[in-house]
């Protein structure tokens, strides 16, 4: 079994990930901010991916995958998000799922992610 941390500030869509998420057989975690996400980083847990929402009040999904490397160099990354387009250059080393999506595609990339030296 694999652990997910789930962050998106829009509940519904976090609570359908958290539930696509599951059904394929993950433990997930959430947090409905970047400052909670590191806070729950920070008390010791350790998940095996960050699957996060870029559009985040504070810090976008990009900053927060930044910060969470530095915790845990090498944790597999996933940032969702309903942009087509982004202006992030430092965040464009990040795979991307665009909004909204289905379970497959999520599994897909989850794949990837999981199977690739250094997330």
């Amino acid at each position: 079994w694999s652990s997910f941390f789930l962050v998106d500030t829009g509940g519904l869509v976090r609570a359908g990930a958290a539930d696509m998420l599951a059904e394929i057989g993950y433990t997930v975690l959430e947090a409905a901010s970047a400052s909670e996400a590191l806070e729950v980083l920070k008390s010791g847990v350790r998940p095996d991916i960050l699957v996060t929402d870029y559009a985040m009040p504070g810090k976008t999904g990009a900053e927060l995958a930044r910060e969470a490397r530095q915790a845990l160099p090498g944790l597999p990354v996933l940032i969702i998000t309903g942009y087509a387009m982004l202006n992030d250059e430092a965040g464009k080393d990040f795979p991307r799922l665009a909004k909204p999506f289905h379970l497959p595609e999520l599994a897909s990339q989850i794949a990837e992610l999981m199977n690739r030296p250094g997330g």
